[in-house]
C-alpha cells in the first residue's frame, strides 16, 4: 500500500512509522490549518444557522455511527439509510 501512496513520504517514513507531529506539520500542513476542539465544539459552531438544536443532535449522531473505527460499531449501509436524520430530511 505505500508504494501506491503518492504523498506517503510526508506521513510515514520508509519503514512504515508514523512521522512525529511536529515534524508532520512543517511538512505537510502548519499549524494555521488545524482547528481545535472535539467534533461537537466544531458542529456548534460551524453548523447553518437555521438548524435547529434537534437537527445538529441528529446529524451528529449519524456522522458518529458513520465514522466509528471499529467495524462492529459502524452501522451498515442499510442501517445508516434508516437513520432519522435521513429519514427526516
Amino acid at each position: 500500500m505505500q508504494a501506491r501512496w503518492e504523498d506517503a513520504d510526508q506521513s510515514i517514513d520508509k519503514k512504515g512509522n508514523v512521522l512525529d507531529i511536529q515534524e508532520y506539520d512543517e511538512m505537510v500542513y502548519g499549524p494555521e490549518y488545524f482547528e481545535y476542539g472535539d467534533i461537537w465544539h466544531q458542529a456548534r459552531w460551524k453548523k447553518p444557522l437555521d438548524m435547529s438544536g434537534r437537527d445538529l443532535e441528529l446529524c451528529m449522531d449519524l456522522v458518529q455511527k458513520m465514522v466509528q473505527l471499529k467495524p462492529d460499531l459502524r452501522l451498515s449501509t442499510a442501517e445508516l439509510l434508516q437513520h432519522d436524520w435521513l429519514k427526516n430530511t
